[in-house]
């Protein structure tokens, strides 16, 4: 569960994240993670089982979001604009 984020043009002071399962609300994840001195965020989110999920990475006071989808048993994602 533990991951590390790296936003590359404009960092933000935190970043929200949501971790959302394809057909149970109640395994959906959601989580603030602040940026360390290198611009990284890292943080972790409980245990997850094998179904795919959507990301959300967002930057409420900046405006923007990205979204992508973690395919089961991926260990890692990059999401770019569209």
């Amino acid at each position: 569960g533990a991951f590390e984020l790296t936003v590359h043009g404009v960092p933000a002071a935190a970043l929200d994240l949501k971790l959302l399962h394809p057909t149970d609300a109640g395994a959906d994840q959601r989580l603030t993670v602040s940026a360390d001195a290198d611009d990284r965020y890292i943080g972790r989110f409980g245990p997850l089982d094998a179904a795919r999920r959507e990301l959300e990475i967002a930057s409420p006071g900046q405006g923007w979001r990205l979204r992508g989808v973690l395919p089961a048993g991926a260990d890692a994602l990059r999401l770019g604009p569209p």
